[in-house]
């Protein structure tokens, strides 16, 4: 399973902090530099665990570092996000204590990874009051389950019951 991060290698834009017009993060940085080179990895299906690891990292330390840009901490974060939705290969354990407590976006990601479908649903409903995302969340569970996902399937089975049958 590749990452679909949105490269930009080939852009060097740059200016002090503002991005590609594609999402890219500018390469003037050893971070930006890094973390075009580990999406290369990622996308070319060659990157270890480690590099998913470190790559999920560095997009941490780009949204939380002081002195980014607004700009560049929402491409840091929209980033961050398409990599825990996409990559099987970090370590999510390790992903979810590296992860700031507000990020309680990201926290569900690597938790869906993880199978704790309840703290996913608790995240959704109670903390950030979004039903209808929850509700995505259990109908993409249920997809998954029936289209023999098979890992996910007991517990897609539960929050189906749970919430009415989807």
């Amino acid at each position: 399973h590749g990452y679909g991060g949105g490269m930009g290698i080939g852009s060097s834009s740059g200016g002090g902090g503002g991005g590609g017009a594609d999402g890219s993060i500018p390469l003037i940085t050893k971070r930006g530099l890094a973390i075009a080179y580990l999406e290369a990895l990622v996308a070319l299906e060659v990157a270890t665990g480690e590099s998913h690891d470190e790559l999920g990292y560095l997009l941490i330390e780009g949204v939380v570092e002081p002195g980014t840009a607004p700009q560049m901490q929402k491409q840091f974060r929209d980033k961050l996000r398409r990599f825990l939705k996409t990559s099987q290969q970090y370590r999510a354990d390790r992903m979810l204590t590296a992860l700031p407590h507000n990020f309680l976006h990201e926290q569900a990601l690597v938790l869906s990874r993880l199978g704790d479908h309840q703290q996913v649903l608790r995240i959704y409903v109670r903390d950030l009051k979004d039903i209808s995302e929850a509700e995505r969340y259990c109908d993409r569970i249920y997809k998954e389950a029936t289209a023999g996902a098979g890992m996910h399937a007991h517990a897609a089975a539960g929050l189906s019951s749970a919430s009415g049958g989807g």
